[in-house]
């Protein structure tokens, strides 16, 4: 759900770039920033997606914990 919600907000976030510099900007300008959000969006989308989530956590220090007893 989270994830999901990051993606939209990454959406949400290229179409207001590419609405304002429509506005403001030529048409090389929209193109790049929208390029540079949307990539910008997936990188952040793929990793958030890898990170570790609380449960992992706790599990890997319990493994841990145990294998120093």
């Amino acid at each position: 759900m989270a994830e999901a919600a990051r993606f939209a907000l990454a959406a949400l976030g290229a179409l207001a770039g590419f609405l304002g510099f429509l506005l403001l900007d030529g048409i090389g300008a929209v193109l790049v920033l929208v390029g540079g959000t949307l990539l910008g969006g997936v990188i952040g989308h793929l990793v958030f997606k890898r990170l570790a989530t609380p449960e992992q956590i706790k599990q890997d220090l319990r493994a841990r914990t145990d294998s120093v007893d």
